[in-house]
């Protein structure tokens, strides 16, 4: 099973605004499946038809284990549980085992396989206040007879179109001290730059 196409589909479902329960829920996804089965089994036929196939699998037989213990009375059980929720309490105070850490020890003892959590990251507090508007240079320099206009919120900034550079008169070669066989292929020209010129002639 595709363990990110089943985490897509869980956060459509439920909405990406419940992810921490996705990630929870992602996390047991073995525990949820195969105790679901056995709830929905008909009879003891279809549950000892499950149990098999849970069996066989070596990362489903600690589960199916822990699904067989009972611990005595309900009193008991209760105890237990008490015990095990101080102890994690505990343990966060310190900052011994977080949540994940809780997680990753709960999964080893079922021994269902878990991949690693994805880390977010928050887009909202990377982006600029002033959004496309934001201007991260402090001085600057127009170029040459550019001038600008203030408005209430904005400066209009007018730029002259750049005019072509002249050649100068040192840059022409005329056709005429070139070799006689390559003038023709410049019929009709008298001079050329040499900026698209051949050197070596």
């Amino acid at each position: 099973m595709d363990v990110r196409a089943m985490e897509n589909a869980v956060v459509r479902t439920i909405g990406f605004e419940n992810f921490a329960f996705v990630k929870i829920l992602l996390l047991n996804w073995q525990t949820i499946l195969w105790c679901t089965r056995l709830a929905r089994a008909r009879n003891d036929a279809d549950r000892a038809r499950i149990e098999d196939t849970m069996f066989a699998q070596p990362a489903l037989r600690g589960l199916l284990q822990s699904l067989h213990v009972t611990r005595g009375t309900a009193a008991a059980r209760g105890k237990d549980l008490e015990r095990s929720l101080h102890k994690e309490a505990a343990a966060l105070k310190k900052g011994a085992a977080g949540p994940e850490q809780a997680g990753q020890e709960r999964a080893s003892e079922w021994g269902t396989a878990r991949r690693p959590a994805t880390k977010v990251l928050d887009l909202q507090s990377l982006t600029f206040q002033e959004g496309g508007h934001f201007m991260s240079n402090t001085q600057w320099v127009l170029p040459k007879n550019s001038w600008k206009k203030d408005h209430k919120g904005y400066q209009e900034i007018f730029v002259p179109a750049p005019t072509a550079a002249k050649p100068s008169v040192s840059s022409l070669v005329q056709i005429t001290s070139m070799p006689k066989w390559a003038q023709s292929a410049f019929g009709g020209c008298a001079e050329y730059r040499t900026a698209v010129a051949m050197t070596d002639l």
